[in-house]
C-alpha cells in the first residue's frame, strides 16, 4: 500500500475476474456531465477499500441538471470485503434537480463484510428529490460488520433499502 489509487467508472462496465480488487476511493456511477449507468463486478479474490479518509461513491451526482445516474458495485462472489473510508455514499444527489440518482451494494455472500466509514448514506438527496427506484445495501450470508457514526437509509426525499441473507 502507500499508492494512491481511485477506480473511477462513470459509465458502461468493469470486471475483475479473479484476484480481488484493492483500491484506495472507488465511484461508479457519476451523472455530473451525462446520464450514467455503471457496474464494478469483483468475481473473487479479497477487496479492500479505502484507509479511513475516502469515499465510495454508487450513483451519485452533484451538478444540477436532469442526468440520471446508477451505480452497482457487486462484490457477491468476492472472498471478502473490507470497506475502510470517510464517505460511504449510495445513491445520493447534492444538486436541486429531479433525477434518478440510485446506487447500490452488494456485499459478499459467502465471506466476512467489514465497513468502517464515518458516514452511511443510502438514498439522500436535497430538494427536489431522487425519483424512479431504490437504493441498496444487500449484505452477505456470512459474517457483516458495520462501524459507523450515522447510517442514513432513505432520507431527504429518497428510497433505499438494507437487506440480510439468510445467515448473515
Amino acid at each position: 500500500d502507500g499508492l494512491l489509487c481511485s477506480l473511477y467508472v462513470s459509465d458502461g462496465s468493469f470486471t475483475v475476474t479473479a484476484g480481488g480488487l484493492s483500491t484506495d476511493d472507488i465511484t461508479v456511477g457519476l451523472g455530473d456531465s451525462a446520464a450514467a449507468t455503471a457496474t464494478v463486478t469483483v468475481n473473487g479474490g479479497a477487496v479492500r477499500i479505502g484507509n479511513g479518509t475516502e469515499s465510495v461513491d454508487l450513483g451519485r451526482k452533484s451538478t444540477n441538471n436532469g442526468n440520471n445516474a446508477t451505480g452497482t458495485l457487486d462484490l457477491q462472489n468476492a472472498d471478502s470485503v473490507v470497506i475502510n473510508v470517510d464517505q460511504l455514499r449510495i445513491g445520493t444527489t447534492s444538486s436541486g434537480s429531479s433525477s434518478a440518482v440510485l446506487g447500490h451494494l452488494l456485499l459478499s455472500d459467502a465471506g466476512a463484510n467489514t465497513i468502517t466509514a464515518t458516514s452511511v448514506a443510502v438514498g439522500d438527496s436535497v430538494v427536489p428529490g431522487n425519483t424512479g427506484g431504490t437504493s441498496t445495501i444487500q449484505f452477505g450470508g456470512g459474517s457483516n460488520t458495520v462501524n459507523t457514526d450515522t447510517f442514513s437509509i432513505g432520507v431527504r426525499k429518497s428510497q433505499a433499502s438494507v437487506t440480510i441473507d439468510a445467515g448473515g
